[in-house]
Protein backbone atom coordinates (compact mmCIF):
# COMPACT_ATOMS: atom_id res chain seq x y z
CA UNK A 1 0.00 0.00 0.00
CA UNK A 2 1.45 3.64 -1.09
CA UNK A 3 1.49 6.23 1.48
CA UNK A 4 -1.16 9.06 1.19
CA UNK A 5 1.40 11.77 1.72
CA UNK A 6 3.68 12.89 -1.50
CA UNK A 7 6.12 16.18 -0.44
CA UNK A 8 6.02 18.15 -3.39
CA UNK A 9 6.87 22.11 -4.23
CA UNK A 10 4.60 24.36 -5.77
CA UNK A 11 4.31 27.85 -6.90
CA UNK A 12 3.31 29.80 -4.22
CA UNK A 13 0.39 31.17 -6.25
CA UNK A 14 -1.16 27.93 -7.01
CA UNK A 15 -2.57 27.06 -3.36
CA UNK A 16 -5.59 28.42 -2.07
CA UNK A 17 -6.76 29.01 1.03
CA UNK A 18 -9.06 26.83 2.45
CA UNK A 19 -12.50 28.60 2.94
CA UNK A 20 -12.95 27.50 6.40
CA UNK A 21 -9.24 29.08 7.71
CA UNK A 22 -10.25 31.44 10.39
CA UNK A 23 -6.57 31.52 12.15
CA UNK A 24 -4.69 34.58 11.88
CA UNK A 25 -1.88 36.30 13.09
CA UNK A 26 -0.55 40.25 13.89
CA UNK A 27 1.66 41.66 11.84
CA UNK A 28 4.22 41.48 14.28
CA UNK A 29 3.93 37.93 14.59
CA UNK A 30 3.95 37.83 10.85
CA UNK A 31 7.48 39.73 10.45
CA UNK A 32 8.86 37.18 12.60
CA UNK A 33 7.70 34.37 11.36
CA UNK A 34 9.00 35.51 8.02
CA UNK A 35 12.45 35.97 9.33
CA UNK A 36 12.31 32.98 10.77
CA UNK A 37 11.71 31.43 7.53
CA UNK A 38 14.00 33.35 5.95
CA UNK A 39 16.95 32.38 8.31
CA UNK A 40 15.77 28.86 9.47
CA UNK A 41 13.58 27.52 6.44
CA UNK A 42 10.58 25.32 7.41
CA UNK A 43 9.79 23.55 10.65
CA UNK A 44 7.13 21.41 9.03
CA UNK A 45 5.86 21.23 5.90
CA UNK A 46 2.51 22.72 4.97
CA UNK A 47 -0.49 20.10 4.20
CA UNK A 48 -2.46 20.56 0.59
CA UNK A 49 -4.80 18.65 -0.71
CA UNK A 50 -5.61 18.26 -4.65
CA UNK A 51 -9.47 18.68 -5.36
CA UNK A 52 -11.23 17.75 -8.65
CA UNK A 53 -10.82 20.79 -10.98
CA UNK A 54 -7.09 20.00 -10.28
CA UNK A 55 -6.48 22.81 -7.94
CA UNK A 56 -4.44 22.42 -4.59
CA UNK A 57 -5.96 23.84 -1.40
CA UNK A 58 -3.97 24.10 2.08
CA UNK A 59 -5.19 22.65 5.02
CA UNK A 60 -2.57 23.79 7.43
CA UNK A 61 0.03 26.45 7.00
CA UNK A 62 -1.95 29.25 6.03
CA UNK A 63 0.53 31.49 7.69
CA UNK A 64 3.73 30.06 6.32
CA UNK A 65 2.34 30.18 3.08
CA UNK A 66 1.95 33.80 3.71
CA UNK A 67 5.40 34.13 5.24
CA UNK A 68 6.68 32.48 1.64
CA UNK A 69 4.95 35.01 -0.74
CA UNK A 70 5.93 37.96 1.18
CA UNK A 71 9.29 36.45 0.91
CA UNK A 72 8.94 35.36 -2.51
CA UNK A 73 8.75 39.36 -3.08
CA UNK A 74 12.49 40.22 -2.61
CA UNK A 75 13.81 36.46 -3.29
CA UNK A 76 12.92 34.09 -6.43
CA UNK A 77 14.03 31.11 -4.24
CA UNK A 78 10.35 31.29 -2.22
CA UNK A 79 8.02 31.46 -5.44
CA UNK A 80 7.61 27.95 -4.81
CA UNK A 81 6.78 26.14 -1.42
CA UNK A 82 7.47 22.35 -0.17
CA UNK A 83 4.37 21.01 0.76
CA UNK A 84 2.99 17.36 2.11
CA UNK A 85 -0.01 16.23 -0.46
CA UNK A 86 -2.43 14.66 1.60
CA UNK A 87 -4.19 12.24 -1.40
CA UNK A 88 -7.87 11.56 -1.23
CA UNK A 89 -8.83 14.29 1.56
CA UNK A 90 -12.23 14.82 1.51
CA UNK A 91 -14.15 17.92 2.66
CA UNK A 92 -14.98 16.03 6.24
CA UNK A 93 -11.47 15.05 6.22
CA UNK A 94 -9.97 18.11 5.48
CA UNK A 95 -11.94 20.13 8.42
CA UNK A 96 -10.59 18.37 10.60
CA UNK A 97 -6.92 18.85 10.01
CA UNK A 98 -7.91 22.22 9.49
CA UNK A 99 -9.97 22.77 12.81
CA UNK A 100 -7.03 20.60 14.90
CA UNK A 101 -4.04 23.07 13.21
CA UNK A 102 -4.27 25.04 16.47
CA UNK A 103 -2.68 24.59 19.77
CA UNK A 104 -5.93 25.42 21.40
CA UNK A 105 -7.49 22.11 20.02
CA UNK A 106 -5.75 20.58 22.88
CA UNK A 107 -5.15 23.67 25.17
CA UNK A 108 -4.33 21.60 27.74
CA UNK A 109 -1.17 18.96 27.05
CA UNK A 110 -0.04 22.34 25.35
CA UNK A 111 0.08 24.37 28.63
CA UNK A 112 1.04 21.32 30.18
CA UNK A 113 4.13 21.17 27.89
CA UNK A 114 5.17 24.77 28.60
CA UNK A 115 4.82 24.06 32.25
CA UNK A 116 2.05 26.50 32.86
CA UNK A 117 -0.52 25.92 35.80
CA UNK A 118 -3.54 24.56 33.86
CA UNK A 119 -6.78 25.02 35.29
CA UNK A 120 -9.92 22.63 35.20
CA UNK A 121 -11.82 24.10 32.83
CA UNK A 122 -11.20 23.78 29.14
CA UNK A 123 -11.80 27.64 28.32
CA UNK A 124 -10.15 29.20 31.51
CA UNK A 125 -6.78 27.04 30.21
CA UNK A 126 -7.32 28.68 26.83
CA UNK A 127 -7.11 32.19 28.54
CA UNK A 128 -4.36 31.32 30.30
CA UNK A 129 -2.25 29.84 27.26
CA UNK A 130 -3.16 32.97 25.20
CA UNK A 131 -1.83 35.08 27.96
CA UNK A 132 1.21 33.14 28.19
CA UNK A 133 2.10 32.80 24.68
CA UNK A 134 0.27 36.42 23.33
CA UNK A 135 -1.37 34.40 20.81
CA UNK A 136 -5.49 34.75 20.21
CA UNK A 137 -7.96 31.94 20.46
CA UNK A 138 -9.91 30.78 17.44
CA UNK A 139 -13.13 32.19 16.85
CA UNK A 140 -14.74 28.96 16.59
CA UNK A 141 -13.23 27.65 19.44
CA UNK A 142 -13.66 30.90 22.09
CA UNK A 143 -16.91 30.93 20.91
CA UNK A 144 -17.93 27.68 22.11
CA UNK A 145 -17.94 28.15 25.78
CA UNK A 146 -21.40 29.04 24.98
CA UNK A 147 -23.02 26.89 22.70
CA UNK A 148 -25.25 24.17 23.71
CA UNK A 149 -23.58 20.53 24.64
CA UNK A 150 -24.58 18.09 21.94
CA UNK A 151 -22.99 15.27 22.89
CA UNK A 152 -21.41 14.14 26.15
CA UNK A 153 -18.44 11.83 24.91
CA UNK A 154 -15.21 12.12 26.62
CA UNK A 155 -12.15 11.32 24.49
CA UNK A 156 -8.50 11.18 25.74
CA UNK A 157 -6.14 12.98 23.43
CA UNK A 158 -4.78 9.61 22.58
CA UNK A 159 -7.60 8.18 21.32
CA UNK A 160 -8.73 11.38 19.96
CA UNK A 161 -7.26 10.19 16.53
CA UNK A 162 -9.81 7.29 16.27
CA UNK A 163 -12.82 8.53 17.69
CA UNK A 164 -12.84 11.42 15.23
CA UNK A 165 -12.32 8.94 12.51
CA UNK A 166 -14.92 6.38 13.77
CA UNK A 167 -17.64 9.93 13.88
CA UNK A 168 -16.73 10.98 10.74
CA UNK A 169 -17.14 7.18 8.47
CA UNK A 170 -20.42 6.87 10.51
CA UNK A 171 -21.62 10.11 9.58
CA UNK A 172 -21.25 9.34 6.40
CA UNK A 173 -22.19 5.99 6.25
CA UNK A 174 -19.18 4.43 5.14
CA UNK A 175 -18.77 2.14 8.05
Amino acid sequence: MSSPYQTLTLPVDSIQSHPENDFTMDESEMQELVASIRSEGLGQLPLVRKLPDGAYQMIAGHRRLEAYKRLAREDAAFRAIPVTLVDDLDDARARVLLSTASPYKFPRAVAESLGLDVPADDFACMEVLAKATGTTPPVQLATLQQAAVLHDDVVDVDGMASYVEHACHAKLGQR
